[in-house]
């Protein structure tokens, strides 16, 4: 038994191979048990086979643990177990879930007869479930745990047990043979070392290899031992193949050889030595022996002559996934993550199917598809890839042209694998020929007005398109340097040509036109007048040369931005009109009463008038009206159409390609049929989008209060690209150059690329603008706080030109037009910039100062250097100025007069910059940096601490001697959360989608919170309860009531547990990005994006954040300003967590390894080989030494500084993440028992079995708690 260690988890798997001509054979392919027949030989039949060699998902279902039971496939469901401990029935066609069924530890094989499922296990039973339901039939208690994979013949079961999984078995173990319908014994025969290899059967016989290095032969039917081979001198835990045609028996063992019994007598008959161990069970075909070995080699051998008829090499072991034969070919699964198709005469690789972690599993073959599972925890299902068409579709799939004009209409078609198929014969058609032509390579020529589908075929497919045929003088153009509504064009771009603008970068103010109430709307401009519309209602117009006043017209309420057409002025306000003037008289022409404030700038196409309105506020903020987006014809208007919603658009219409783009204040943003009103599609998000749309080049953009810039494909609503660009950010976008200008209430103007979305570059503001910019050509004009306006290069930020009002307002809006900069400003002023080349500029005179940087984190003793700056109206720096510095806290730290600042303690203060009337300021705040030596009782965190070390002081836990069972709470799923304890309150998360806060004391619960996807471990910080979800949401909670404050949702599920340190919370996400949230609102500070997914929960020490990601990287960052520090590459994918102690970091990967490293650099200290992945465990460190578990069922306890090991803790299944308190290492496994340790020896102190897996525990105030797979948590302590 001294090798059962080392191969423990190869073991988990191995199952039994037997070829057999006679009863048991399959009809059909289903496949009914292991290597398809009762034989056990793995030979399918040929028509089973996939249709090709190029092998290609069809579809994969993940479980939460290890998929290495070899699946069967029955009527069009697939059976398979996972090391989460479940059955699983899932649809063979489409992989989706039918039912699962949770036992008591590992099913390591399972077979199916009449409509039943039996599977061993290692909690030693024997279970039959339903196979329609999953619900149990009945159970059969073992002596010792089982990784025997069952049998049925002739109405028995049979299968076996060994000592894996109880060191308390002395002896009892037994190959069994069942009533299948029953449970009951008909016959038992015991072994004293036992047995861990399973049974094949063939001509009545039973035969099984023995931990005592010894083949057996039992008689089917009564037991009687038939024959026992010669001793070998290695155990045979292999299970054998059976050939009944040529009376043979072949099995592996750990001695590298491939024996061949006679099945009468036992007899060796010949031996075949390999590269190593032998754990695969033999195919045997077409005289031809194919078996695995753990050299990594797949091996023929010819029956005939027992010499070597070729090998194939992988990069990994081949010990536990057996090979199958179909038509031809082997199909097996490695240690190098892949699934393999050979050609069986010669041993050429056909293709293979690349997974993400070791495959175990042996293939089922069924139906033309490929059935296995992965240690990545999927269940995969292949199929050939056969080439078919199944879809088509046609780009444009909306085109408006006018008479005289084409476009070219392309139809693609597409495979069942959604990829493009060449060469198709493609046909055209209209369905109203009127509108135009339409030639045989799709290109349409419009003739008349009208709408038409333009049709494509290919065989049995087609697809439509739409052309509509328009009016060219019913739309709304711009027209040389004019501006004729809001954002300047339709598109509303915000922009126009370079020589529209002024011609230099000197300008002045050629005139300023008094409205006498704030502008707050952008002025517009056509035929030489402008048009604008101010707070008190009233729209102006004057003339652009000049200024002078030439009408102006009342409405009853704020007046918006009009848009001119064809002589007339569409002039929107807040009494709920839309009014239609005379653009030279202001004389009303006609005017329409909607249902809500129109707080929009209306907009014109294909001779129809767009806007949106929104309920009428009063100042207690009740509401009255309606909110809708309404369509009237141009000319008289009547309505067309409306589209009531059920929030308020406060966005102005875009109208593009037929379609309505639209934002809204209920957190969505729609596009509706330009024509009729409907829906064509919807984005939803958690912040409002009443930022305008920008339509350019055939795709648009919007932003959100989220800080969110899109871009979106106008005909589906899919994102092209996203940038998070800052804070919220309001107001129409402006395109030019290639470039994507937007300004951030965070004070600050962003420079996008108009491709990607990157942040070119950001130029920082005096205030937080609501308002926008506008481009001519290389320039942008911004409007900021305090009548500052300034004229930047587009291509770099670099100022150009700057102009301030003094004692003015904020500018507002910017419109270009005539050679001219129009200004709207809050002081009722609109001003008009030209080029100025003779005015002598003013002397300048201070007019504001400036502190950078306006906000610093520091630790006691460290320094930062601050400036200020005093600029002047023209916003140029002025020189050789004396400013004075002081500090508002002096006990916080000291600045000197060149504005040093030295931090002395932790607290909060400003350092202050004066300078005449002028002054400004900087924030300083001076953490208190916790050592990780300085751990609590407080378990309010995941592994306890910031450092996520899993450690607390000496009496903070039970005395082992006097642990008993408090309570168990119940939920209603897994718990793979471990909890978190603080003021005599327990919050943990379920599977169940719930977050439980229950009584310490009592487990009596005191609310719930329920979440739309399992939830993980919380953090409770400052009486708020932290918890992410795998909703993609991190959830903030009152702790005392439950109730949501906030929530923020990622674009991934999140199984990371966040980390709360100085008003930040921390946590990783599947979508590839680490965090920074503000703790009080929700607010993103920063995110990190890493190469891969997020899953591993960060640890924190000295202002930096450590996790792990799949890319196989531990990461470094600036806990302040998310920027990477160092990363250190491993050899496999880390989503445990890392633990932090005395200046190193130590992190496990599923490389098996554990690592040392310099907290500060990086650089590896030293590291420690496990035997098995370090996957559900991390680090506990505490008194030199390090603890940790792994997959091989071992507890590791090393030395924390040379990584030496110290002493092993065997448990029967992987080990979770430890926890330490005084002279005892408390931590739970997949065995279902819950162990606490010696610190010093490893000797086991106490145990404690639940019904399933036991999670991560905590420890706090006397208690120790831990959940469980059986859907509880457990409370332990003296009683």
């Amino acid at each position: 038994m001294k090798k059962l260690t080392a191969k423990a988890l190869a073991l988990f798997i191995v199952m039994s191979s037997v070829f057999v001509s006679g009863p048991g054979v399959a009809a059909s392919c289903d496949c009914t048990r292991f290597k398809f027949d009762l034989g056990n030989n793995g030979v399918f039949p040929s028509e089973c086979a996939p249709e090709s060699n190029d092998l290609v998902k069809r579809w994969s279902y993940i479980t939460r643990g290890t998929v290495s039971c070899a699946p069967l496939v029955v009527s069009g469901k697939v059976y398979v177990a996972s090391w989460d401990n479940k059955m699983y029935c899932l649809d063979a066609e489409k992989g989706t879930l039918s039912w699962s069924a949770r036992t008591g530890g590992v099913l390591n094989g399972i077979c199916y007869d009449s409509d039943r499922i039996y599977a061993s296990c290692t909690d030693k039973k024997v279970y039959c479930l339903d196979a329609k339901t999953g619900k149990q039939i009945w159970v059969f208690a073992m002596s010792s745990a089982s990784i025997s994979n069952p049998l049925i013949y002739s109405g028995k079961l049979y299968t076996a047990c060994g000592k894996t999984n109880d060191k308390t078995n002395k002896g009892d173990n037994y190959i069994y043979c069942l009533d299948a319908k029953t449970g009951k014994v008909v016959w038992r025969e015991r072994n004293q070392m036992g047995f861990e290899a399973s049974p094949a059967i063939a001509g009545g016989k039973v035969v099984i290899g023995s931990n005592d290095n010894y083949m057996y032969c039992f008689d089917a039917t009564n037991g009687k031992q038939l024959w026992k081979s010669a001793k070998a001198d290695s155990e045979f835990d292999a299970p054998a193949s059976i050939s009944a045609a040529s009376g043979k028996v072949y099995a592996g063992n750990w001695n590298k050889k491939l024996y061949c019994f006679d099945l009468k007598t036992g007899k060796t008959l010949w031996t075949h030595l390999s590269g190593g161990a032998i754990l695969t069970a033999p195919t045997i075909a077409e005289g031809k022996i194919y078996f695995g070995s753990d050299d990594g080699n797949l091996y023929c051998i010819d029956g005939a002559s027992k010499k070597l008829s070729w090998k194939y090499k992988t990069d990994g072991k081949i010990n536990n996934s057996s090979p199958v034969y179909c038509a031809g070919k082997i199909y097996f699964g490695s240690y190098d993550k892949k699934l393999y198709c050979l050609d069986a005469k010669t041993g050429k690789e056909l293709s293979s199917f690349e997974t993400k972690d070791e495959v175990w599993s042996t293939p089922a073959i069924c139906n033309k598809k490929i059935y296995f599972g992965s240690n990545d925890g999927n269940v995969y299902c292949l199929e050939a890839r056969v080439e078919k068409p199944v879809r088509m579709t046609i780009n444009p799939e909306f085109a408006v042209l006018k008479p005289g004009q084409s476009i070219l209409f392309t139809a693609t078609v597409y495979n069942n694998y959604d990829e493009v198929m060449k060469d198709q014969k493609i046909s055209w058609s209209l369905t109203n020929p009127k509108t135009g032509t339409l030639d045989y390579g799709g290109l349409f020529g419009a003739k008349s007005p009208g709408l038409t589908d333009v049709v494509a075929t290919s065989g049995q497919l087609s697809a439509r398109a739409k052309a509509y045929v328009y009016d060219e003088g019913l739309n709304l153009e711009k027209q040389g340097c004019d501006w004729p509504c809001f954002g300047g064009d339709p598109g509303r771009t915000s922009s126009t040509e370079g020589d529209c603008g002024p011609k230099t970068d000197k300008l002045k103010i050629l005139w300023k036109y008094n409205a006498k109430s704030p502008l707050t709307t952008q002025a517009i401009s056509v035929d030489g007048m402008v048009f604008v519309g101010a707070q008190d209602g009233k729209f102006h117009c004057m003339d652009l040369e000049t200024g002078a006043k030439i009408w102006e017209f009342k409405s009853g309420a704020l007046a918006y931005t009009p848009v001119y057409w064809q002589g007339k002025l569409f002039a929107p306000s807040f009494d709920k009109k839309l009014y239609c003037l005379d653009a030279k008289t202001g004389k009303e022409l006609w005017s329409f009463e909607a249902g809500g404030e129109i707080r929009t700038s209306p907009t014109i196409y294909q001779g129809k008038l767009y806007f949106g309105c929104g309920k009428v506020r009063d100042d207690n903020e009740n509401n009255s009206g309606k909110n809708a987006l309404y369509c009237l014809d141009v000319l008289t208007g009547k309505l067309v159409w409306e589209n009531p919603n059920k929030i308020d658009f406060e966005s102005s219409p875009t109208v593009a390609d037929g379609k309505v783009f639209i934002g809204s204040s209920d957190d969505a943003y729609y596009c509706f049929d330009a024509n009729t009103g409907d829906i064509y599609w919807t984005i939803d998000s958690k912040n409002d989008f009443d930022g305008e749309t920008t339509y350019f080049d055939g795709r648009i953009y919007f932003s959100t209060w989220d800080g969110i810039v899109r871009c979106v494909d106008p005909s589906s609503g899919d994102a092209i690209w996203t940038s998070e660009v800052d804070k919220a950010v309001f107001g129409p976008l402006a395109i030019g150059d290639g470039r994507i200008f937007a300004i951030s209430t965070n004070k600050r103007m962003f420079c996008l690329s108009l491709e990607d979305g990157k942040v070119l570059y950001d130029v920082p503001m005096e205030g937080s603008s609501f308002y926008s910019v506008a481009c001519y050509g290389n320039r942008v004009v911004l409007g900021d706080t305090n009548g500052l306006m300034k004229l930047l290069d587009a291509s770099t930020g670099e100022e150009k030109f700057a102009y301030n009002v003094r004692d003015g307002k904020d500018f507002v809006y910017p419109s270009v037009c005539g050679g001219k900069i129009l200004f709207t400003n809050i002081d009722g002023l609109l001003y008009c910039f030209v080029d100025d080349d003779t005015v002598e500029p003013e002397k300048p005179y201070p007019a504001r100062l400036v502190v950078q940087p306006k906000e610093s984190v520091l630790k006691p003793g460290e320094t930062q250097q601050f400036t200020a700056t005093i600029f002047d109206q023209f916003d140029q720096e002025m020189k050789d100025v004396q400013i004075s510095w002081e500090c508002s806290d002096t006990e916080i730290g000291s600045v000197d007069q060149n504005g040093l600042f030295t931090a002395a303690k932790d607290g909060e203060c400003t350092v202050i910059a004066t300078y005449l009337e002028f002054s400004d300021a900087g924030r300083v705040k001076v953490l208190k940096i916790a050592k990780p030596e300085e751990v609590t009782c407080e378990w309010n965190q995941y592994r306890g601490n910031l450092q996520r070390n899993g450690v607390v002081p000496d009496g903070c836990g039970p005395d082992p001697a006097k642990t008993d069972l408090l309570w168990s709470f119940e939920t209603g799923d897994d718990i793979y959360s471990s909890p978190t304890i603080s003021d005599g309150r327990v919050f943990v998360g379920s599977d169940d989608n719930h977050l439980y806060c229950l009584d310490l004391a009592s487990g009596s619960k005191i609310w719930d919170f329920t979440a739309t996807g399992r939830v993980f471990s919380p953090a409770v910080d400052s009486g708020r309860v932290y918890a992410c979800s795998y909703d993609r949401n991190l959830y903030c909670l009152d702790a005392k009531t439950g109730n949501k404050i906030w929530s923020f949702m990622s674009q991934g599920p999140t199984f990371s547990s966040p980390v709360v340190w100085e008003n930040r919370v921390y946590f990783g996400s599947k979508d590839h990005f680490m965090y920074c949230l503000d703790a009080t609102t929700g607010k993103l500070l920063w995110k990190f994006e890493a190469p891969d997914q997020v899953d591993s929960s960060p640890a924190l020490w000295e202002g930096k954040i450590y996790f792990g990601c799949e890319d196989k990287s531990l990461y470094c960052l600036d806990a302040i300003t998310g920027k990477k520090v160092w990363s250190f590459k491993t050899g496999y994918m880390i989503t445990s967590t890392p633990a932090i102690w005395n200046g190193k970091v130590y992190i496990g990967s599923d490389d098996k390894k554990l690592y040392c490293l310099d907290a500060q650099t990086g650089s590896q200290v030293w590291m420690f080989e496990a035997g098995g992945v370090l996957h559900y465990s991390s680090p506990a460190i505490w008194n030199g030494r390090v603890f940790v578990g792994a997959t091989d069922s071992f507890l590791y306890c090393l030395d924390s500084e040379t990584g030496k090991k110290i002493w092993t803790f065997r448990a029967e299944g992987w080990v979770t993440s430890p926890a330490v308190c005084g002279d005892e290492v408390w931590f739970g496994s997949q065995d279902n028992y819950f162990y606490c340790v010696d610190f010093e020896t490893g000797g086991k102190i106490w145990s404690f079995k639940t019904e399933g897996a036991v999670s991560s525990p905590a420890i706090s105030n006397g208690h120790i708690l831990a959940g469980s797979f059986d859907n509880k948590l457990y409370c332990f302590g003296a009683k």
